[in-house]
């Protein structure tokens, strides 16, 4: 059985394994001389594209959003994740702050774990003169560029 357990990682198969929790990292961030942007900002958030009943179950309902492939170069870096809600909304209603970040079953996902409830924009970062399916997938972006921003342009220029 210890030999079978010690074999099963080297092929994939990690159920068996105790999951590694990873805390996102309280770094202090150099600010940058000169405008910060987004090309050059430090990556400390993650925008989620979510579906209607996907959003209200689990990110507002549960607290956390699940089966991401996370970069690894980010995964000590996100403290912040949004929902950029899809059509008909079609922009960034909700944000949350990260507490935890663990694996989410055996193919190199995770999940995040948020530190309460996600918080509700008093104005939503709306899909405004972008390229349709421009939020197709997750993207990184810099929270205090998020807090400055009008839309989503502004987001990632």
């Amino acid at each position: 059985m210890r030999d079978m357990l010690q074999i099963l990682p080297l092929i994939g198969v990690q159920a068996f394994q105790k999951p590694a929790v990873i805390k996102p990292k309280v770094v202090p961030l150099k600010k940058p001389v000169g405008k910060l942007t987004a090309k050059h900002a430090f990556r400390d958030m993650l925008i989620v594209p979510a579906k209607e009943e996907g959003f209200k179950r689990v990110f507002l309902g549960e607290n956390r959003w699940r089966a991401l492939r996370i970069a690894r170069k980010y995964l000590s870096q996100l403290r912040y994740v949004c929902a950029y809600q899809t059509a008909p909304i079609s922009a960034i209603t909700y944000w949350a702050e990260v507490e935890k970040i663990e694996p989410y079953g055996d193919k190199g996902k995770y999940q995040l774990f948020f530190k309460g409830k996600a918080q509700k924009l008093s104005r939503p970062l709306l899909n405004e003169n972008l390229p349709r399916g421009f939020m197709q997938g997750m993207m990184y972006t810099n929270y205090e560029i998020f807090k400055k921003s009008r839309n989503l342009k502004e987001l990632f220029v």
